[in-house]
C-alpha cells in the first residue's frame, strides 16, 4: 500500500512527479516546488528525498539571488523581445548583481528594495572623469526605475515558482520622479525637418563644412606632433563633385522612412521591420504587432504617409520590407541614424532631439487635435493609457486655445452684464417678474432677498 506523503505526487501514466517542500519558519507561506521525470514510484521517491534534503539543509549558493537568476536566466529572457532581453540582462549584470548577488532570495523584501533604490540614488556608478581619473556619476531617475522594473520581474517570477512568498514584495514600490522631456517637434520644426531632404545646396554646404573641419583637425594634429605647421595635400570630397551628388541622392531617397515615422509613431525596430503585408493602403490602415509589447497597433494612413508608402512601392527595387536600399536590402539602423543627424542639422535643430522623439511628435499632434487618449494608446501600441499620457501632450498652440475659449466665455458673460460689477463697469438694468432691478436689493413680491451678484 502506497503511503501518501505531503508535497509528493507521481503520475504513473505520464511518468512525471511534482514535489513541494515548505520552508521552515514561513508558516507554510513559502514553498519550493519542482517537477521531474521518474519511470517508477521508487525513482520518484528517491528524487523527492534528495530534493527535500536539499531544500531543508539551509541557505547555499543556489538560494541566493544570483543562483536563482542563473538557473532561470534562459526562461526569463525568452519571454522578452531580443533587444529588451539584451537591455534587461545588462541591467542585471551591472546594477542588480553588485547589490543582490550574494543575498539570500527569501530575505529580499520591500524594505530591501527601498534600500536598493536609495543606494543607487546616493552612490551612483563608477566611471572616469574627462581627465581620466576614477570618479562616480549619479544614476538618472529613468535608469533607477528601469533597474527596479527588472528586479520586480525577477522577484515576481520567483514568487510564481514558490521560491519566495508574495508577501515579501507586496506593497508600493519606490519610483523616482522622472523629468518630463518636451523634445517633440513643433509645427515650424516639423516643416523644416521634412524639407531638409530636398535641400541639395544645404547638403553640399554641409559636406564642405565637414571637410574643412576634418582638414583643420588633421593639420592641428600633425603640427602638435612635429612641433611646427604642416601643409597637407587633399581636402576630401569636393562639395560640387559627382560623389557628393550620389550621396545626396541616397539621402533624398530616404525621406519616406522619416515621413512614415512622423505619421505613424512607430518605434525604430517596428519601422525598419515594417513589411508590406502589414500595410493596407487601399483600406487606409497599418496593422503591426509591436516587437516590444507584442500588442497590435492600428494606425490610420494619413495623406503624407500614403504618399511615402506609394513612393516606396513604385521604386524599381521593392523588397518584402517596406524600406529597402537600392540593392533591395533592408534599410539599416546605421543609415537611419546617419541620415537623421544630417536632416536635423539641415533643419537647424540644435536642441536635444532624438529619433524616438518623432514618436513623441506623432502622439503630441494627435493630442493637440483632440483625439481621445485611448485611441492614441491603440495607435501607439501601448499596454495602458498611463504610458500614453507621457507621450500625448498637447502642443503649446493647442493649450493657448484654452485662453481663447476662456476669453470668449468671459466676453459673452460681460456682454450680458453678468460680471460687469466685477470688472468695475456699470451693470445693465435687468428685470425680475416684470419689475426693473435698478439698485434695489429687495423685491416686495419675492420671499427672499435678490442678490445683485453671485
Amino acid at each position: 500500500m502506497n503511503v501518501k506523503l505531503p508535497g509528493f505526487k507521481w503520475d504513473a501514466r505520464t511518468k512525471v512527479a511534482h514535489f513541494a517542500v515548505i520552508i521552515p519558519g514561513t508558516g507554510g507561506r513559502t514553498r519550493r516546488r519542482t517537477t521531474v521525470s521518474a519511470e517508477t514510484r521508487a525513482d520518484a521517491l528517491r528524487q523527492w528525498s534528495e530534493f527535500h534534503d536539499f531544500v531543508l539543509k539551509g541557505t547555499n549558493e543556489t538560494d541566493t539571488f544570483a543562483g536563482y537568476f542563473e538557473r532561470n536566466e534562459k526562461l526569463l529572457m525568452s519571454r522578452l523581445a531580443p533587444k529588451t532581453a539584451e537591455k534587461d540582462l545588462s541591467r542585471v549584470r551591472k546594477v542588480l548583481m553588485p547589490f543582490f548577488g550574494d543575498r539570500p532570495l527569501p530575505s529580499i523584501n520591500l524594505a530591501v528594495v527601498k534600500d536598493f533604490a536609495s543606494h543607487l540614488r546616493t552612490h551612483g556608478y563608477p566611471t572616469r572623469s574627462v581627465e581620466g581619473l576614477p570618479t562616480r556619476r549619479r544614476y538618472s531617475p529613468a535608469s533607477i526605475n528601469d533597474a527596479l522594473a527588472v528586479l520586480k520581474k525577477i522577484l515576481r517570477d520567483a514568487s510564481d515558482r514558490g521560491e519566495i512568498s508574495a508577501n515579501l514584495i507586496r506593497g508600493r514600490w519606490p519610483r523616482e520622479k522622472e523629468p518630463v522631456l518636451r523634445q517633440e517637434l513643433n509645427a515650424n520644426e516639423s516643416r523644416r525637418f521634412r524639407g531638409a531632404f530636398a535641400d541639395e545646396d544645404g547638403f553640399r554646404d554641409l559636406i564642405a563644412e565637414e571637410g574643412q573641419r576634418a582638414r583643420s583637425e588633421r593639420i592641428a594634429a600633425h603640427a602638435s606632433r612635429e612641433g611646427h605647421s604642416v601643409r597637407l595635400h587633399g581636402g576630401g570630397r569636393s562639395a560640387t563633385g559627382e560623389a557628393v551628388g550620389y550621396h545626396y541622392q541616397r539621402f533624398r531617397d530616404s525621406w519616406p522612412v522619416y515621413v512614415v515615422a512622423l505619421e505613424t509613431g512607430l518605434r525604430k525596430g517596428d519601422l525598419l521591420g515594417l513589411s508590406w503585408p502589414d500595410v493596407y493602403v487601399s483600406e487606409g490602415w497599418i496593422r503591426v504587432v509591436m516587437q516590444k509589447t507584442r500588442i497590435e497597433a492600428v494606425i490610420p494612413i494619413s495623406a503624407a504617409c500614403r504618399e511615402a508608402l506609394l513612393t516606396c512601392r513604385s521604386r524599381s527595387v521593392v523588397g518584402g520590407k517596406v524600406f529597402v536600399n537600392d540593392s533591395g536590402d533592408p534599410f539599416s539602423e546605421v543609415s537611419l541614424r546617419r541620415y537623421f543627424l544630417i536632416a536635423k542639422r539641415l533643419a537647424g535643430i540644435t536642441r536635444p532631439f532624438r529619433f524616438h522623439d518623432l514618436r513623441h511628435t506623432f502622439a503630441s499632434n494627435l493630442a493637440s487635435a483632440g483625439v481621445p487618449l485611448y485611441v492614441i494608446s491603440k495607435a501607439l501600441g501601448h499596454t495602458s493609457t498611463r504610458m500614453t499620457e507621457r507621450y500625448a501632450r498637447p502642443s503649446e498652440t493647442a493649450m493657448r486655445s484654452i485662453v481663447a475659449a476662456l476669453d470668449g466665455a468671459m466676453n459673452s458673460t460681460v456682454n450680458s452684464g453678468g460680471v460687469a460689477l466685477a470688472l468695475g463697469g456699470t451693470p445693465r438694468p435687468f428685470e425680475i417678474n416684470g419689475l426693473p432691478g435698478g439698485d434695489r436689493t429687495h423685491d416686495p413680491r419675492l420671499r427672499r432677498p435678490m442678490l445683485l451678484s453671485s
